[in-house]
């Protein structure tokens, strides 16, 4: 099983991806568009259309094609909006947030911006492009929405305790929300990075 290390994100570039119906459409063309350039198979992992539609493209467990020069240690998420598109619609973002918070969580990718990336940020010749256009601002606002969808409730004998962090499927929840729904007194000190516990007594 390869190593995934990082999310990269693209668009169309020229025209409009209003066009393609369901993503299913959308992956079968730029399949028979890259595959027309002798390539093997579609460069990209995943495509999203513009209704929030999710399809598979390469498997995972194989390098993509949509990055050159970093290909081999990530996942290429394709979005249908092209530079015709002046609105990228709501639903689109959503479902973004949603398969990186889920593929993140799947290779324990860091949601922040140094592991989900736009095209253009790829180091040398592979980032030389505008892609993924007007998305490329929306990258931070696109991946807390990714750390809210990978925020699981937490309760405790029916009472809400907080929001718990999902990575590779167990939840972390902070320290001090659990430690006073327990009866347990919780500090911080700073010079030896130590959380201390205890029990509160009784008087």
């Amino acid at each position: 099983m390869r190593q995934i290390k990082r999310i990269i994100i693209h668009y169309l570039g020229p025209g409009s991806g209003a066009h393609f119906r369901t993503a299913e459409e959308a992956v079968a063309a730029v399949r028979g568009w890259h595959q027309a350039q002798g390539w093997r198979d579609i460069g990209y992992h995943w495509v999203i259309s513009q209704s929030g539609d999710v399809a598979p493209g390469r498997p995972e467990a194989e390098v993509g094609a949509h990055a050159y020069g970093d290909n081999a240690e990530t996942l290429g998420i394709l979005c249908c909006v092209g530079v015709e598109d002046r609105h990228v619609p709501p639903d689109m973002l959503d479902a973004l947030a949603d398969l990186i918070a889920e593929r993140a969580e799947e290779y324990g990718i860091p949601l922040d911006r140094a592991h989900v990336i736009g095209h253009r940020d790829v180091p040398g010749e592979g980032g030389a492009t505008a892609c993924p256009g007007q998305l490329y601002p929306m990258l931070p606002q696109i991946i807390e929405r990714a750390r809210m969808a990978s925020l699981a409730t937490v309760e405790l004998d029916g009472e809400h305790l907080g929001e718990a962090l999902l990575v590779d499927g167990r939840s972390y929840l902070p320290v001090r929300a659990l430690a006073e729904a327990l009866g347990v007194s919780v500090a911080w000190d700073p010079t030896t990075k130590t959380v201390r516990l205890s029990r509160f007594k009784q008087r």
